[in-house]
């Protein structure tokens, strides 16, 4: 069983940086091309993070948001976006075959408490096979 965090934003533009919120409503605004930016650079952040792990066959998936204000979160709203790309890295990079659920079994999502300024998604990978 391995734990990793994930970024719940990503930082994005030169002249004037501004960040990406990695949240279904920011997701279906967002242009296609942007999209695909952004799914390339949270890819260049997470690949090291995946890198020690071994090729698997049949995972479990268990995301838990940690908020980095008070506010109550909508857990599913940034969840779903974090696994959508997630998912995708684990795939591109060789972790899994593929993620149907021949090979990803559960995806589950939860709170995960309050850290001041340190927003994130911690996912915790369960190999099944």
């Amino acid at each position: 069983m391995w734990t990793i965090a994930l970024p719940t934003s990503i930082q994005y533009g030169v002249r004037k940086p501004k960040l990406f919120h990695l949240n279904l409503n920011v997701y279906r605004n967002a242009p296609f091309h942007l999209l695909s930016d952004m799914k390339v650079s949270f890819a260049e952040i997470v690949a090291p993070r995946i890198a020690h792990l071994p090729v698997m066959h049949q995972i479990r998936l268990s995301y838990y948001l940690v908020t980095g204000t008070r506010r109550e979160p909508d857990v599913a709203n940034v969840c779903c976006i974090v696994d959508k790309f997630f998912c995708d890295v684990l795939t591109k990079h060789g972790k899994i075959p593929d993620d149907n659920p021949t090979h990803l079994n559960m995806v589950a999502f939860g709170y995960g408490g309050y850290d001041k300024g340190n927003a994130r998604v911690e996912v915790v990978i369960e190999r099944l096979d």
